[in-house]
C-alpha cells in the first residue's frame, strides 16, 4: 500500500473517531428532543434528523449544508433548522421547564427587546407569551438571520435587525466556531475560529432612546452582555431583564450583577461562571 493510501485512511479513522465524539455528546445534550414532534411523524421526523444533523456529512455544495430543514413541534408548529445545535436551542426553549420559563417574569408586556435572537425562536416564544408586546430581535450574523426570517414568518409583531449589541456603536468583529451557530461571539476562546465577519453595533441606550420603555430585555450574547449593560446609562428604563451570563476573561457572574445597582436578582441558576438569570427593577 503506498504512503498516500494510509494518509488517505489515517484520515478516514480520524473522521469517524470525531464522529463518534460527536454523535456522544449530542446524543446525551439533546436526550428528549423528539418528544418536542407533533405526532408520530413529527418525533420520527426529528428522530432522522438527529444523527443526520450530528453526522455533518461532507456535501460538495456548501449551501446544501446549510440548508433549512422543518421541524414540525407540538409546542409552536413548523420550525427550521439547519445544525443539531438548533434542535437544542429548540429543546432548551419549548421543552418544559423551557429556558425562559421564568415564574418571576412580568405577566403583561408593551416592548420586548431581544439581544441574541439566533434563529428566533426566543422572540418566537417571548411573542407567543406575549402577544399583545412589539418584539425588536437583533441578529448579527447574516446567516442564521435568514433562518430567524423563516421561522418568524406569521409573527408579524416581531421585528427583527441585522446587527449586534456592544458597549459602543459602529462596526466590530465577530467569530463563527465550528458546531453550529450558537457560538458566534465577539471573543476568541481556545475553540478553532471557522470564519470572522465584520457587523454593525448598537447601543442599548441608544435602543432605549429609540424605543422608550423597554418593559423585558432578553439578552443571551455570548459574553458580550457584561460590556453591553455595564456600558448601559439608562438602564432604569428596563423593567425585566431576562439572560444568560457567560464567562468571559477578568469577569464573571458577580461583576455582572454588581452592575445592575437598579435591579434585583431575583431567580438565578449559575454554574460555573454561566447561566440563565432574571432581573428586576429595584
Amino acid at each position: 500500500m503506498e504512503a498516500s493510501e494510509h494518509s488517505a485512511l489515517r484520515r478516514l479513522g480520524g473522521r469517524a473517531r470525531r464522529w463518534w465524539k460527536r454523535s456522544r455528546f449530542f446524543w446525551r445534550e439533546s436526550a428528549g428532543s423528539e418528544q418536542l414532534g407533533r405526532g408520530l411523524l413529527g418525533r420520527m421526523w426529528l428522530r432522522v434528523l438527529r444523527p443526520a444533523l450530528c453526522v455533518k456529512v461532507i456535501v460538495p455544495v456548501k449551501s446544501l449544508r446549510r440548508a433549512a430543514l422543518p421541524v414540525w413541534t407540538a409546542a409552536t408548529g413548523k420550525v427550521f433548522v439547519s445544525h443539531w445545535c438548533d434542535l437544542l436551542v429548540l429543546g432548551e426553549i419549548y421543552r418544559a421547564p423551557g429556558e425562559y420559563d421564568f415564574a418571576s417574569l412580568p405577566a403583561a408586556a408593551g416592548t420586548i427587546v431581544d439581544l441574541g435572537a439566533n434563529i428566533g425562536l426566543s422572540a418566537r416564544y417571548l411573542s407567543e407569551c406575549y402577544p399583545a408586546a412589539r418584539v425588536i430581535a437583533y441578529e448579527p450574523d447574516p446567516e442564521i438571520m435568514r433562518l430567524a426570517q423563516l421561522n418568524l414568518r406569521g409573527h408579524p409583531q416581531v421585528t427583527l435587525r441585522n446587527c449586534a449589541a456592544a458597549g459602543s456603536a459602529g462596526s466590530m468583529t465577530l467569530h463563527r466556531f465550528p458546531g453550529g451557530s450558537w457560538g458566534t461571539s465577539a471573543f476568541i476562546t481556545k475553540q478553532v475560529v471557522s470564519e470572522t465577519f465584520l457587523t454593525e453595533a448598537v447601543t442599548l441606550d441608544s435602543i432605549i432612546a429609540e424605543l422608550g420603555e423597554i418593559d423585558i430585555l432578553k439578552i443571551d450574547i455570548e459574553g458580550a452582555e457584561h460590556e453591553v449593560l455595564s456600558a448601559c446609562k439608562n438602564l432604569d428604563r428596563i423593567g425585566c431583564i431576562v439572560g444568560e451570563i457567560h464567562p468571559i476573561p477578568d469577569a464573571g457572574a458577580e461583576e455582572l450583577f454588581a452592575s445592575l445597582v437598579g435591579h434585583h436578582v431575583v431567580e438565578q441558576n449559575i454554574r460555573d461562571g454561566q447561566g440563565p438569570f432574571v432581573a428586576l427593577r429595584r
